[in-house]
């Protein structure tokens, strides 16, 4: 383990990007660790060891919170900033050096240009000139004005590496039409409704509003009451502070679309609960056949482009809802226990969607929520294929063949909540941190079928947007998916009347085939091997997947 660190000790600046990894080996590879993996998951015979357990356990947690403290010391990543936010980058002296087109359109800052010829509050204008010069290490705010509406709008700005400069970063929304669409889908706003919100968000006052749009005041104050009916908010800034949030989730949510199929259109829905459910639907959205794809903790929930176009030639459209804490769904704690309950999400979207018998098609964890689920869709499900299946997980035998990052995993919720949630924050900062090409040997290093696949640039590229839907809000969803895997769930299952079908790649190394068909067997499930398929099967071998869809 590392060698500890007071509160007081300073992490290097040359050495705080290596840090991530450091605290994450320690944490993964250590003597300790693997002594308590051996002492966990039910065998403790005796005192002695039970008392080891826990002292072991003590340890680690106590090591967990030194590294939290180091973790939570490590620069932000700054590196770029996504095309949609404005952005530009000044010289020492305030000279405009770079901005993207986001920020000229908006700002009007050309290169070459110096930012104090801007219309800036003098106070913002001192404070800009001794960060830039080094006399002050406070990051100023600034408050540009937009040229489309003359309102201010609020950048920051950071330091350049080696006191080059600085990076002015916008901070407030920009609205956009698929921010309009998802508060007209979650709020059942009007149309015209919606666009009066975008300019409010803008930075107009509601007589502004009124000149703009050619109408009058009245209907302008008749519409805004309107929206403050339907988003129950208690007032005009209220409603604009719902309109940025979604507006900033929306931004976030396209950014992370990556290589998204030609056709996919994605959606948020408002369950009667209040919780946001986000799905996105892919394939001829006029086929009478729907399949509902429940995604894992792996690839994200879309179909690369060619399986798109297959569906449509098979006339099938598939309807994939991110389940809690993933993509923009809103999370719920007690699936976690009761995973079964999610049926009520599917059946409301699928009311919601008019779609009254559907196919469900699940794939690694997502296959849990499936099969807890499916009794409660009876009446409505046409049939229930589980591709490469997470069975119920008795002892360390049943992980010991997952390739090592995966079994680790497995094991947290058994070892130390506490320590699984500072392992996938590890994790996920290590991943963005060696990006997309680190990603294939982070995950799949131990199983060669799944590193093939991700020989495919466009797979790769599919499963790191995967990846980055997956912790689009936080780590949340995969801490909840790694308790569910670990708790006693099946012993609450009940077999559905739905056929059910299981689809398991020959060379999966995370849950090898033989692990599946003992399982296969006891719910009564058809099972087909497919070769050359790992643990991504739906993704690399979709056309069994559909075939498996059409033929039940």
């Amino acid at each position: 383990m590392q060698r500890d660190h007071t509160d007081s000790e300073p992490v290097p600046g040359s050495t705080a990007i290596d840090m991530i990894d450091a605290v994450y080996g320690a944490v993964l590879d250590h003597d300790r660790f693997d002594e308590l993996i051996r002492l966990t998951v039910g065998y403790l015979p005796d005192n002695i060891q039970q008392s080891r357990f826990a002292e072991l356990r003590a340890l680690l947690e106590n090591h967990l919170a030194r590294a939290e403290t180091m973790l939570h010391r490590l620069p932000q990543d700054t590196n770029g900033a996504p095309e949609d936010v404005p952005h530009f980058d000044l010289s020492r002296a305030g000279l405009i050096v770079d901005a993207n087109d986001a920020a000229r359109s908006l700002f009007g800052t050309e290169p070459g240009l110096s930012v104090y010829e801007f219309d800036i509050p003098t106070d913002m204008v001192s404070a800009l000139r001794d960060f830039l010069s080094g006399q002050s290490t406070l990051p100023p705010v600034l408050r540009l004005t937009r040229l489309d509406t003359t309102t201010p709008y609020v950048v920051s700005v950071e330091p350049l590496p080696g006191g080059i400069g600085a990076r002015c970063r916008g901070v407030d929304a920009l609205w956009s039409d698929e921010a309009g669409e998802a508060l007209r889908t979650l709020f059942k706003l009007s149309r015209s409704e919606a666009e009066v919100l975008g300019l409010l968000l803008s930075g107009l006052s509601p007589i502004e509003v009124a000149e703009r749009r050619g109408r009058s005041i009245e209907t302008v104050r008749q519409q805004i009451k309107a929206m403050l009916s339907k988003t129950h908010s208690g007032g005009i800034q209220d409603l604009i502070h719902l309109a940025r949030a979604v507006t900033l989730s929306t931004r976030r949510s396209n950014r992370r679309g990556g290589n998204a199929a030609s056709g996919d259109r994605r959606g948020l829905h408002r369950l009667p609960d209040g919780r946001v459910l986000d799905y996105t639907r892919q394939g001829n959205p006029n086929a009478k056949d729907a399949v509902f794809f429940l995604h894992g903790c792996l690839c994200g929930n879309r179909f690369p482009a060619p399986a798109v176009e297959a569906l449509n030639t098979r006339s099938l459209q598939v309807i994939a809802p991110a389940r809690p804490n993933h993509g923009q769904s809103s999370g719920k704690e007690a699936f976690v226990t009761g995973p079964d309950l999610y049926a009520r999400d599917l059946l409301h979207l699928a009311d919601h969607l008019g779609i009254e018998r559907f196919h469900i098609v699940a794939f690694d964890i997502g296959t849990i929520y499936a099969l807890m689920c499916a009794r409660h869709v009876d009446h409505r499900a046409t049939g229930l294929t589980c591709i490469s299946a997470q069975p119920p997980i008795g002892g360390l035998a049943d992980i010991a063949s997952m390739p090592a990052q995966q079994r680790v995993f497995a094991l947290m919720p058994k070892l130390s909540v506490p320590l699984l949630r500072f392992m996938a924050k590890a994790g996920d900062k290590r991943l963005k941190r060696i990006g997309e090409r680190g990603f294939p040997d982070a995950v799949f290093r131990d199983a060669p079928a799944d590193l093939r696949a991700c020989e495919d640039p466009d797979l790769l590229r599919l499963f790191w947007h995967g990846h980055l839907f997956h912790v689009e809000n936080g780590s949340e969803g995969f801490i909840d998916d790694c308790r569910v895997v670990a708790s006693n769930w099946y012993s609450t299952f009940v077999r559905p009347a739905t056929p059910i079908r299981f689809l398991h790649g020959e060379e999966n190394a995370t849950i090898p085939p033989e692990r599946i068909f003992g399982f296969a067997e006891k719910l009564g499930a058809r099972m087909t091997l497919v070769p050359g398929a790992g643990h991504t099967l739906p993704f690399t071998h979709w056309d069994a997947v559909f075939d498996a869809v059409v033929g039940d």
